[in-house]
């Protein structure tokens, strides 16, 4: 697993820049040659965790930093998002929970597939709680031939 290449970047705790921080990553993703189901992966996935830290982590106070790092390598891209907000419940993403669909429209679930989607997309995911900050990590696999 050699490194190709790394993306980094401090981003406020708003709504948009995490729009725009997502536009950044998945552009320069796509000038290092990852492919557009890697690329779409990745974006669906921080734009997920990033939210979720700033509407939950921060209680959507802005002024509060989110830092991204994703690494290109041959195999997977492996991302990390760091905050100082609050912790996860227990101190781990939540289990995967299936919802029944077959049900009337009005019992049909409003939310609670963030963190589904999340653990679908990704080959692997990690949650630390270290000195006051949440890292969390997460590999999208590679399809990649020799």
């Amino acid at each position: 697993m050699s490194h190709r290449s790394r993306i980094e970047e401090r981003i406020d705790s708003t709504a948009e820049s995490v729009r725009n921080a997502l536009k950044r990553t998945t552009r320069a993703l796509a000038e290092r040659g990852a492919c557009p189901r890697e690329i779409e992966s990745t974006e669906v996935v921080l734009a997920e965790l990033m939210n979720n830290v700033v509407e939950h982590a921060y209680l959507g106070q802005p002024g509060r930093s989110i830092c991204l790092r994703v690494d290109i390598l041959d195999d997977s891209l492996s991302c990390h998002v760091v905050d100082d907000g609050l912790a996860l419940p227990g101190l781990a993403p939540p289990p995967v929970h299936r919802h029944d669909f077959n049900v009337d429209l009005e019992d049909l679930p409003e939310g609670g597939f963030g963190w589904t989607l999340i653990q679908d997309l990704t080959c692997e995911l990690g949650y630390v709680r270290s000195n006051g900050q949440n890292h969390v990590s997460f590999c999208i696999c590679r399809n990649r031939t020799a």
